[in-house]
């Protein structure tokens, strides 16, 4: 891989409490960067529940974020020694870099924030997308009180020096309840990045052919937010690409969730026009 430096985007994938398929998504985000040419490194920065080196099939025996900082923070990490502490993912034409978060939760006070901050930014010079899954928590009060770090440092830190944060919320009325409560909080961090909510699990059959737009509406008026992507129910893709330990952008089989996947990251994380989405997406 070249050393050059590059000036790289840093994508985080955030969601309310519960179960979203948040992580899986930030995987398939991943995926369809990496399909669409671009070089890309995956970063699980869940202090809560981390995930997603298993949904790329590896087995997490390494905490490699926990490594990268450390030696960040010592001044001793390159480029050349960056790269030793990732994990390769190899796609058909491409690969994808998989930093793993942490084997412990109770390690989180290792992930403080300026130090996290300081590790994307270097990240984003090797990487062109930077996609960094984060956990739910945007709680101020939980802090250690031996090296005063906040439990949700990795978060904060994250979305301070994000470019986009595509925020997941599933469709059920549970899912969406919560999501509002939280992008007040989300609101009151007055990111510079760009937010982009997509909804999760969307079956019109089950909640009617309005859905989307009673959906819309809702986030419009209470969170103050734009719905960018509707995914639709398929569990069977995901518990598929679970199974076989890739991610559902990977998964041999026809479905219109993964079309909505791709066709969001080509067209909000790219902004390529809606022809060349529709060509690329077909290559893909």
């Amino acid at each position: 891989m070249s050393s050059a430096i590059v000036d790289g985007q840093i994508v985080v994938v955030w969601s309310a409490a519960g179960s979203t398929g948040r992580s899986s998504l930030a995987a398939a985000f991943a995926c369809e960067l990496a399909k669409a040419g671009k070089k890309v490194l995956v970063v699980d920065a869940d202090v809560h529940a981390p995930s997603l080196v298993q949904l790329f099939g590896f087995d997490q025996n390494y905490s490699g974020l926990s490594a990268a900082i450390r030696l960040h923070t010592q001044g001793q990490l390159g480029f050349e020694g960056f790269d030793k502490l990732l994990l390769d993912f190899e796609l058909p034409k491409q690969n994808i870099k998989v930093l793993a978060g942490l084997t412990m939760v109770n390690r989180w006070p290792e992930l403080g924030f300026e130090s996290m901050r300081a590790l994307l930014r270097f990240a984003r010079e090797r990487f062109e997308f930077v996609v960094v899954d984060v956990a739910s928590s945007l709680e101020h009060s939980l802090v250690d009180a031996r090296l005063l770090s906040e439990r949700n440092s990795a978060t904060f830190a994250a979305l301070a020096c994000a470019n986009h944060v595509a925020a997941v919320t599933t469709a059920d009325v549970v899912g969406l309840n919560r999501f509002i409560w939280a992008s007040s909080a989300l609101r009151e961090l007055k990111l510079e990045a760009k937010v982009h909510v997509v909804v999760n699990r969307l079956n019109q059959d089950q909640q009617g052919k309005r859905a989307a737009a009673d959906i819309a509406r809702s986030i419009r008026e209470f969170a103050e937010l734009e719905v960018s992507a509707f995914i639709e129910e398929d569990s069977p893709l995901f518990a598929r690409a679970m199974s076989e330990g890739v991610p559902v952008s990977l998964v041999r089989k026809n479905s219109s969730a993964k079309q909505a996947v791709a066709q969001f990251v080509l067209g909000q994380l790219l902004s390529l026009p809606s022809k060349t989405r529709r060509r690329v997406a077909k290559l893909g």
